[in-house]
């Protein structure tokens, strides 16, 4: 599962909490990423809003303080398959 601000909070199973498990770097990414969003205008909104400019990259750099990188995007593997 992948993290999305302001969606993710707002599962259908109320004990469901979103926990990390695998985060990848994407420190070299960050400003490409801000600027694909511009593209959802819809979805955006000025701080405090969830999908914000300001968020997006408090949320990059708080997970990549957990998994020690300049920025990074967390997921959830809840299922892996391997040959």
């Amino acid at each position: 599962m992948y993290e999305t601000p302001s969606e993710t909070e707002f599962n259908f199973i109320e004990t469901r909490v979103f926990r990390p498990n695998v985060f990848v770097n994407i420190t070299k990414y960050v400003d490409e990423k801000i600027e694909t969003m511009k593209f959802y205008a819809g979805e955006t909104g000025e701080f405090p809003f969830p999908r914000s400019e300001k968020t997006l990259r408090a949320l990059a750099t708080l997970r990549g303080s957990q998994s020690g990188f300049d920025s990074a995007e967390a997921f959830e593997l809840v299922y892996e398959r391997k040959e």
